[in-house]
């Protein structure tokens, strides 16, 4: 928003062509990021910030560097941890909870795409990804000295 401390968040986002209309079918209250927590937002069941785990201008390029979580779109019922003997079963802090599907044994995953060599690429980068269950307000991104230091404040 023109402050530069307001986001709005909707979702789905999308412009019809360079210069077209913007729509979108929900809005989400607006969050003030300059004394808000940022958390809050339209990111589906997670109830979680649009903005959060976004890749900045700079960050994804030769010698540029991301010193953030990112965010990743998952197949709730392939990549969620969903038994039923968790308190939390599918999602951790900060999210709120995870999509119905997740536990839903019905739910088919579709095999389609699973050849070409991003997607066998984003197969070995989950190999390597862990739950943080230690991760709270007080630690975030768990407990322990982090490995890298934190991402600037966001606009600047």
């Amino acid at each position: 928003m023109p402050d530069g401390q307001t986001i709005r968040q909707t979702q789905p986002f999308h412009v019809c062509g360079k210069g077209g209309t913007v729509t979108s079918q929900y809005r989400f209250p607006d969050e003030n990021i300059g004394i808000g927590a940022g958390i809050a937002g339209a990111h589906g069941a997670s109830g979680m910030s649009s903005l959060g785990g976004t890749v900045r201008v700079g960050e994804l390029v030769p010698g540029g560097v991301i010193r953030h979580a990112l965010k990743v779109n998952l197949f709730g019922r392939l990549n969620y941890c969903f038994d039923g003997r968790e308190a939390t079963p599918g999602y951790r802090w900060p999210a709120k909870s995870a999509d119905g599907y997740a536990g839903d044994s019905k739910s088919a995953c579709a095999d389609g795409g699973r050849e070409c060599q991003w997607a066998k690429d984003m197969a070995e980068v989950f190999t390597a990804l862990h739950v943080v269950d230690d991760n709270a307000p007080g630690r975030v991104g768990g407990g322990g000295i982090g490995r890298q230091a934190p991402a600037p404040p966001v606009g600047n």
